[in-house]
This record gives structure tokens, sequence and C-alpha cells, in this order.
């Protein structure tokens, strides 16, 4: 036993130094600057620097990234190196998504456009992991917005692209459980700005219509007020309005569903009772038998008379 057990120890021992022994370094260097970026495993190799232990391992990155970040002369490339170690150790690792995120946006140094952009890379891969938390998609649009897209040439491709993917994001963190009011403002603004005030009216009278917390529907309202350039109360009395009429069709119509799902679908379709399809006649009646089928003396075409017979000679 004790044979087969030390070369698993010594591994796990090589594995764990890897790890711990930059934590070390920084440790004893005290307030020395960091000139380079840290040691991090690659995706691909972070799992046998683990040696199997693969939560273990992403803790202890993780107290690497949270070390490191607080450095002063951090980089952000360097921190997001470490949190992509962290999440190919543990792709379920919640706070390397956020914390992580927010730690790379405000390293010292190194904070690049290609940095930002794998931020919100992150984020996006915390959605995909946790597709019912809004702040995942939230903080992603706001990365685009208001992070990446200032530093992009204005009125690019790639500009709008971002501010596109803003809005997209945005717009669905709006209709998770738990999303406040200023994502579906932020998401307006980014709507208008790409020229589509339409559809922003029409997203945030959605929003009015489904939400239950009142706060929420309040500065939803004052948003959309501002966005017609109309008097608050007058826009307020009117949704509520649509509100009830929208809430008696929703409890008539379809309740079983949650009532933001109903806006998606509409009303249900009618469909015809199967009675109405019914006809005098059978649908699959076999084919009629070789006698009845027609000949060309039932009126279907002229009999061709029979050639005469050739006269003979006398």
């Amino acid at each position: 036993m004790r044979g087969a057990i030390a070369p698993v120890l010594l591994i796990a021992a090589i594995g764990l130094a890897s790890i711990l022994g930059p934590v070390a370094r920084d440790v004893r260097r005290g307030a020395e600057t960091v000139s380079e970026p840290p040691f991090a495993p690659s995706p691909a190799a972070a799992p046998f620097a683990a040696v199997g232990y693969r939560e273990f391992g992403a803790d202890l990155m993780w107290l690497r990234v949270v070390g490191y970040a607080a450095d002063r002369d951090s980089l952000g490339e360097g921190v997001i190196e470490l949190l992509d170690a962290v999440l190919a150790l543990d792709p379920y690792f919640r706070p390397a998504y956020e914390s992580g995120a927010e730690r790379a946006l405000v390293a010292s140094h190194g904070v690049t456009t290609a940095a930002v952009r794998r931020v919100a890379k992150v984020l996006e891969e915390g959605y995909e992991r946790y597709p019912d938390y809004w702040r995942y998609p939230f903080l992603a649009g706001q990365v685009y917005a208001l992070d990446l897209k200032p530093r992009l040439t204005p009125g690019s491709k790639e500009a709008r692209e971002a501010a596109e993917r803003a809005v997209t994001l945005l717009e669905r963190a709006v209709r998770l459980p738990g999303a406040p009011a200023a994502a579906a403002v932020l998401a307006s603004q980014m709507l208008t700005e790409l020229g589509q005030a339409e559809q922003a009216e029409a997203n945030l009278e959605a929003l009015i219509l489904t939400t239950d917390d009142e706060d929420h529907r309040r500065r939803l309202i004052a948003r959309l007020a501002r966005m017609r350039a109309d008097n608050v109360d007058r826009v307020r009395e009117a949704m509520l309005d649509e509100r009830a009429q929208f809430v008696s069709r929703w409890e008539r119509e379809r309740p079983a569903i949650p009532p933001d799902m109903y806006v998606a679908l509409g009303p249900p379709v009618s469909v015809r009772p199967l009675a109405t399809l019914a006809v005098d006649r059978e649908l699959f009646a076999p084919p009629p038998p070789p006698e009845d089928l027609p000949t060309l003396d039932d009126g279907v075409g002229e009999r061709v008379p029979e050639p005469a017979a050739a006269p003979t000679s006398p």
C-alpha cells in the first residue's frame, strides 16, 4: 500500500508546487512590483498541473488571482490568464466569472482591447453555465457597451457589432428573475444609439406590462416618457390601463405560462374542431375492381372502328 501511495503523493506535491510556487514568491517580494505576467498554466495544462484535483487546484489558482490582482503593478492580461486556468479546472467556479472579470478590468496595467474582449467572453461563458442568473449577461453587456465600444473606432463595423452584442445581452438580462430596471434603461439607450428607438420602446412597454415590481415599473415608465417626450403621468395612466387589459387577456387565455412568455408567444391560435373536417366519403377507399374501370363505350372516348376486310378476287 505504501509503495502505491508514495508515487501519487510525489506527483501531487510537484503539481501543488507548480501552483503555489508563484504565490510564495509574491509573498516574499512584498512591495516589489511585478514586471512580467504571472505564472499560469495554459487551460490545456491546468488539469495536469492539478494532478487530478481539479476543484482544489481551482481554489488555489483563485487565491493566486486575488493576490496578483491586488498588486499595484498587476496586468489585466495576467489576470485573464489566471482566470483561464481557474475555469479550465472548474468551469462552474462562480467567483471567477463576476469577481474575476472585475479584477481584470481594474488592473493597474495591461488592460488592452484584447483583454477587455476576453473579459466579456468570460462573463458570457458564465451566462452559459448559469443561464438563469441575470448579472452575467448584464455585466457582459456593460463591458461591451461601456468598456469595449469606446476603445473602437466610432462608426466602424467592430463598434457597431459591440453595441449590438451589448443590446442582445442586456435584453436577455432584463427578462431574467431579479433583473433591475437599470438593465432595461441601459438597453433602451443602446438601442436608441443604434437607431432602433421603436424597438427600444417596444421592449420597455413589454417589461412594463409583465413586471410585478412597482418600483421597477415606475422607473421604466419614466424612461419611456423621456423617450416619447411626453408627460410622465399621462404615460403612466395609459400604460397602467394597458397593463390591466393585458393581465385580463393573459389570465383568460394562457394563465398556465408566465406573463413574459405570453408576450413572446401571443394568444393561442384557434384550431378548427376535428368534426368540421369530416367528409361524406371515405378518404382511403380501395380502388375499383378491374371490371368497373371505364371503357371506350362509357363515353370517355369513341370506339375505334375495326379495319375493313380486304376484297377477295373472283
